[in-house]
């Protein structure tokens, strides 16, 4: 859907682009004295189509989606599709880990970052016992091994703590379209936020969330290259199913997946960055104004019309979303 709006009044012109891109503002009007306020919420849902062989489906028209608030049938009010600059933000657990894992990370990252558009922007955050490091770069072994052994205390330590202060660094990047991968082996080690405010503030920021989890069957035993200990530990030793499956659980709140494996081969995780990539520039963004800001949680549902085959697709999206009530200025 196009919206023209070259041969508006510039007040009207500057009126239309706030509603169609759902800022909260206060716009003064040519009397002084006078204002307009203009308070919008529009709601943004991003949604993945595949075929019955988990092809992407492409080419569809808004007339043929419909959204469902809180099983409320919604009028779509706006709509895009097609290729937008994407920021990526990297959490990558290293309790404990390997000199070729980090190796096979780094390496990973260079690719993908090679790979990337002009407009694109993507930052690591890694974290141990000693704390966090956030590179807007992609390090070197060396430049990595020296600042994550660097004396001094940094925090966040735990992988909620981190994935909570990710959050807030994916929502400031400058591209509407963003994704927040975690690398890790699932396993919390008393972080300050529990599961439940890692929910919550994955419901309230505008991102896709991933996981690569450490898959146990790599069966070997490691030590911990940021400590130098001669101690071997057998693969994920304190990473539980229910870890596991607490991870699933936030990707799929968010609309993003989980891949299981590949955290030793540099090809497997460049392969998986990628996907996550194309899969982001293939979302269906629609818009719709919610029955009600009240700050509560809504359930999302959304369906195809008129398209062929269309039982057979699956549809991937954010199931729900928190409509926080904006503060507006008035004059």
């Amino acid at each position: 859907m196009k919206y023209s709006i070259k041969r508006l009044k510039p007040s009207i012109k500057v009126l239309l682009t706030i509603l169609l891109t759902g800022t909260s503002v206060s716009i003064l009007a040519q009397n002084k004295d006078e204002s307009i306020r203009v308070d919008t919420n529009l709601v943004l849902i991003n949604v993945l189509v595949r075929d019955k062989n988990g092809q992407l489906v492409r080419g569809l028209k808004p007339e043929q989606f419909e959204v469902f608030d809180d099983e409320k049938k919604q009028p779509i009010e706006s709509y895009s599709t097609g290729e937008a600059s994407v920021s990526f933000g990297i959490v990558y657990d290293m309790h404990p880990t390997t000199d070729e894992r980090t190796k096979s990370v780094i390496e990973s990252l260079w690719r993908f970052k090679a790979e990337l558009g002009p407009g694109d922007d993507m930052f690591l955050a890694a974290f141990n016992m000693r704390g966090e490091q956030t590179f807007d770069f992609v390090p070197t072994f060396d430049q990595f091994e020296k600042h994550m052994t660097a004396p001094g205390k940094r925090e966040p330590y735990s992988l909620y703590d981190a994935v909570y202060f990710a959050s807030d660094r994916i929502q400031a990047s400058r591209n509407q379209k963003r994704a927040l991968l975690i690398i890790s082996d699932s396993a919390d080690h008393h972080s300050r936020h529990s599961l439940s405010q890692v929910r919550e503030k994955v419901n309230d920021i505008r991102a896709e969330v991933y996981a690569v989890i450490f898959d146990e069957n790599e069966g070997y035993g490691y030590s911990d290259i940021t400590q130098k200990s001669k101690e071997r530990y057998p693969f994920s030793r304190d990473a539980s199913p229910l870890d596991r499956a607490a991870i699933v659980d936030l990707t799929l709140r968010s609309g993003g997946s989980t891949f299981v494996g590949g955290s030793q081969n540099a090809l497997r995780l460049f392969t998986i960055y990628t996907q996550i990539a194309n899969d982001i520039r293939s979302y269906y963004t629609l818009g719709f104004y919610p029955g009600a800001v009240d700050d509560k949680q809504h359930s999302v549902r959304v369906k195809l019309r008129g398209v062929p085959g269309a039982k057979d697709f699956v549809l991937t999206y954010r199931p729900s979303y928190r409509n926080l009530r904006r503060p507006v200025s008035q004059h």
